[in-house]
């Protein structure tokens, strides 16, 4: 049982998956959310989009060699990297299923060419058994085949069964729950439009990074800098600390959309005691709804 819900506030559309037990003894599953992206080149859709992106967190005690499994394909192809604790699917290098254990709670697809990225939430239960220990999967076509190919013909139309197909499947598990008859277990994710591209780096609550935000000193201010996708619209609001974590004030830096790609390269006036600065996210109604990012402040020379 699914209900699929959007607020009148944001984007963001959420999944409430309900999975019962109507047999007559214990039964032991897993609830996944499967969701394809097409990754066909827009400019020519019968070869793949070259700039396209699947990111989430690596487990920094995985239970697999080099922090993921490739389940099927080749397990030394180039699409798949670690890169700033991120594990990273190149969906035009990649071709199969890996499998990986993040417990980052989020799994972000992205769109280099067009700077759209969408954020699957999930919720990562401590200690729980995943299948397979996966709590993220990523499927690719890679080269699209879906077979061996005929001969060219130039007098025949190409054969849809043999046609190259280009997608990405981003999946997401529920631990393993051991359901006694007429029991029921729910699983929430969340999908989170944004921008951004290739150059992911973090995902907040509040929305995406791509370049992490910067402060330093100037005689003018504080000059901050930063490149950020959002999930709601709204305000950003630089909040000022001392060295010692007391919070000094705050200042509103500028307004966003999630339609939008925040490029920030401002100046504020902040208190001469700060030595540190967070960057957050007030929503229309004025609730924060989180950092995009924070830094100290280096010191004069």
């Amino acid at each position: 049982m699914r209900d699929i819900s959007i607020g009148a506030g944001s984007p963001a559309i959420s999944f409430h998956a309900v999975m019962k037990n109507t047999s007559g003894y214990p039964q032991e599953w897993s609830e996944q959310s499967v969701s394809q992206y097409n990754t066909a080149d827009a400019s020519n859709p019968a070869q793949p989009n070259p700039d396209f992106w699947a990111f989430t967190p690596v487990n920094s005690q995985s239970a697999y060699l080099n922090s993921y499994h490739v389940r099927t394909g080749m397990a030394s192809s180039a699409g798949y990297s670690i890169r700033d604790g991120l594990f990273a699917v190149h969906s035009s290098q990649a071709g199969g299923e890996v499998w990986i254990d993040s417990p980052g709670e989020w799994l972000a697809v992205v769109d280099g060419s067009t700077r759209f990225a969408m954020v699957e939430r999930f919720r990562y239960v401590r200690g729980a058994e995943y299948p397979g220990k996966a709590t993220v999967i990523v499927y690719t076509t890679g080269t699209g085949r879906r077979g061996p190919q005929p001969p060219a013909d130039p007098a025949r139309l190409p054969d849809p069964a043999h046609a190259a197909i280009h997608y990405m499947e981003a999946e997401v598990n529920s631990p393993l729950i051991r359901l006694d008859p007429g029991e029921s277990y729910a699983m929430d994710t969340q999908w989170l439009p944004a921008r951004m591209g290739s150059e992911l780096v973090n995902v907040t609550y509040a929305g995406t990074i791509g370049r992490p935000l910067t402060a330093v000193g100037s005689p003018t201010g504080l000059a901050l800098a930063g490149e950020f996708g959002v999930f709601l619209a709204g305000q950003l609001e630089a909040r000022f600390y001392d060295r010692q974590g007391a919070r000094l004030g705050a200042a509103k830096v500028q307004d966003v959309a999630p339609l939008e790609i925040v490029t920030l390269q401002q100046t504020v006036q902040a208190p001469a005691e700060t030595a540190r600065v967070s960057l957050h996210l007030i929503d229309s109604k004025g609730l924060d709804r989180g950092p995009l990012g924070e830094t100290a402040i280096p010191s004069p020379p």
